[in-house]
C-alpha cells in the first residue's frame, strides 16, 4: 500500500516548499542529533528498568514465597500482553509524524481522530478481558491499568512526532521502575495479598498525567470519517493485532515447548543463554522507536524513494556496528557464559553433554535486528500488511519446527525453532532489497548482508567446535 487510504480521505493540504541544499543539511544534522539524544534516553531508562527487575527478582521471590510470586509474575505478564495489543499506538505515531514535526495534526485528520477512538475501544476490550483474568480484584486493577495505558497512545505519539520519543519512553520506563521499587517495599511492610497490584495502576496513572502535561497540544477537527477511511483503518488495526500475536508466539514458543520436554536444569540452561543473547534487543527496540517517526516524516516529505535510500544507508551503518559487536561476543562466548552465568552453568553443559546455543542465538539476534529496522520503514509507508504476513508465516513455521525438533533434540531443537522464526527477517530483507532502486547502494547492501551473515555463521560453527576456547586457553597459559 504505497499511499495511505486515510491520507487520500483527508482534506488536501498545501504542498510544502522544497528546501535548499543548505537547509537540507541543517535539518539532517539536527535530526541526527535529536535521534541520538532520544536513543540515549531510551537506552538509559530501559537499563534502569532492567536493573530494577534484576535486583527485585531475588527479593520478591524470598519475601512473597513461591505461590504469591507466581501470581505476581502472571499479573505482570498478562498486563504486558494486554498492553502490547494497543493497535492504535503505531498508527497514531505514523499519522502524527506526517505533520510539520511538532506533533500538531495538520494532515490526515480523519486518521488521527479514528485512531484515538480505536484507543478507547481497545481499552474497553482490555477492561473486559482483564476482569476475566485473575478474579474480580486483581482482574479489575489490571484492566484499569491497561485502560490507562491505552489512553497514553495519543500523547506518546505527539511526543514521538515532535522528535521526543526518548522523553516519552523515559517517562514510561521511569515510572515502571518506580512501580517495581514500590512492590519491593510493600513486600517488606505488608502481608496483605495482592497489595502490589496497586503499584502498577498508580504507575500508569502517573505516566498518563505526565505525558499529557509535556506533550505538544493537538486539536484535530472532530468529524465523521468516511467509509473508505474506516475500512483502511480497520485493515491496519487487524494487521497490527495479528503482528502482535505472531510476535508473541515467536518470542515464547521455543521456551514453552522445551519446558514440557526437558528437565528443569536443562531448560534453565537454555533459558539463561536465551535471555543473555536477546539482551541486545534492548538496543534494537530503542532504535526502532527512534527511527519510526523519522521514517514517517521523511516518507511524507520526500516520498518512498528517498525514504528507502535513507533506510539502506542507515541500516548498513547500524548492521556493521552490530556485526562487529556480535562477532566479538561469539568469539568470547565461553568466557562470557562462565563470567555471567557462573561455573555451575558451564559444568552443567559438560556433564549433560548439551550444546551451548549462545553463539547460534547471537546469529539469530543479528538477523532479528533487520526486523526492528524494516518494520518502522514499512509502517511509515502505510504498509502494515507485509511484516504481518511474514511474521504470521514464521510463527507457524516455528511451531511446526518446534513440535518436531524439540521433543527429539531438546535444547538443540529449541534453538532450531528459534532460528526458524528468523525466516521472517530474511524475507523482509529480500522484500526491501527487491523493491529498492537498482544501483551501487542496493548492490552494496545485498553483498554486505550476505557477507556479514555468512561470516557470523562461520564464527558460530568455529565456536561450537571449540576453536576459540583453545585459543583463549593458550593465551591464558602464556600469560601465566
Amino acid at each position: 500500500m504505497e499511499e495511505s487510504v486515510l491520507a487520500r480521505e483527508a482534506s488536501p493540504n498545501t504542498p510544502r516548499p522544497r528546501r535548499t541544499a543548505a537547509e537540507e543539511r541543517t535539518t539532517s544534522a539536527h535530526g541526527a542529533r535529536a535521534q541520538a539524544r532520544s536513543l540515549g534516553q531510551l537506552l538509559g531508562s530501559q537499563l534502569v528498568v532492567s536493573a530494577c527487575g534484576l535486583a527485585s527478582l531475588p527479593i520478591l521471590a524470598r519475601n512473597l514465597g513461591p505461590e504469591a510470586y507466581g501470581r505476581f509474575s502472571v499479573f505482570v505478564l498478562a498486563l504486558g500482553v494486554l498492553s502490547n495489543l494497543d493497535v492504535a499506538r503505531p498508527i497514531l505515531v505514523r499519522e502524527m509524524s506526517r505533520t510539520d514535526g511538532d506533533g500538531s495534526t495538520g494532515r490526515d485528520e480523519p486518521a488521527t481522530t479514528l485512531a484515538a477512538t480505536s484507543g478507547w475501544l481497545l481499552a474497553a476490550v482490555s477492561l473486559g478481558l482483564g476482569w476475566v483474568l485473575g478474579g474480580p480484584r486483581v482482574g479489575g486493577v489490571r484492566a484499569a491499568a491497561t485502560f490507562l495505558h491505552a489512553l497514553t497512545a495519543a500523547p506518546f505519539a505527539r511526543l514521538s512526532a515532535a522528535g521526543r520519543v526518548g522523553v516519552a519512553g523515559a517517562v514510561r520506563n521511569g515510572f515502571w521502575a518506580l512501580a517495581l521499587v514500590v512492590v519491593v517495599a510493600l513486600s517488606f511492610t505488608t502481608t496483605a495479598p495482592h497489595a502490589w497490584v496497586w503499584a502498577f495502576l498508580g504507575a500508569n496513572a502517573l505516566i498518563l498525567t505526565v505525558l499529557l502535561r509535556i506533550a505538544p497540544s493537538s486539536s484535530p477537527t472532530l468529524r465523521a470519517p468516511r467509509a473508505r477511511a474506516f475500512v483502511g483503518f480497520s485493515s491496519w488495526s487487524t494487521d497490527v493485532l495479528l503482528f502482535a500475536l505472531a510476535a508473541a508466539v515467536v518470542t515464547s514458543c521455543d521456551k514453552l515447548l522445551l519446558q514440557g520436554n526437558a528437565s528443569e536444569a536443562s531448560f534453565g540452561r537454555y533459558a539463561a543463554q536465551y535471555d543473555l543473547a536477546i539482551k541486545i534487543n534492548i538496543l534494537s527496540t530503542a532504535l526502532s522507536s527512534v527511527l519510526y517517526p523519522a521514517f514517517s516524516r521523511l516518507y511524507a516529505d520526500r516520498g518512498d524513494a528517498a525514504a528507502s535510500e535513507h533506510f539502506l544507508r542507515v541500516s548498513g551503518r547500524i548492521a556493521a556496528c552490530y556485526f562487529v559487536g556480535i562477532a566479538a561476543l561469539i568469539a568470547l562466548h565461553e568466557p562470557i557464559l562462565r563470567l555471567v552465568l557462573g561455573e555451575g552453568f558451564a559444568a552443567g553443559f559438560a556433564a549433560g553433554g548439551e550444546l551451548q546455543v549462545y553463539a547460534l542465538m547471537l546469529v539469530g539476534v543479528f538477523v532479528h535486528l533487520f526486523g526492528f529496522l524494516i518494520t518502522p520503514l514499512q509502517r511509515a509507508r502505510g504498509d502494515f500488511r507485509t511484516h504481518r504476513s511474514v511474521y504470521v508465516v514464521s510463527a507457524a513455521l516455528m511451531i511446526v519446527g518446534g513440535l518436531f525438533a524439540i521433543p527429539a533434540y531438546g535444547p538443540a531443537g529449541a534453538v532450531v525453532a528459534y532460528l526458524t522464526a528468523r525466516t521472517a527477517e530474511v524475507a523482509l530483507v529480500a522484500y526491501e532489497l527487491r523493491r529498492a532502486t537498482p544501483g551501487p547502494l542496493r548492490t552494496r547492501s545485498i553483498l554486505g548482508f550476505i557477507a556479514m551473515l555468512g561470516t557470523l555463521i562461520a564464527l558460530a560453527a568455529l565456536a561450537l567446535g571449540g576453536v576459540f576456547d583453545g585459543i583463549f586457553l593458550e593465551a591464558a597459559g602464556g600469560a601465566r
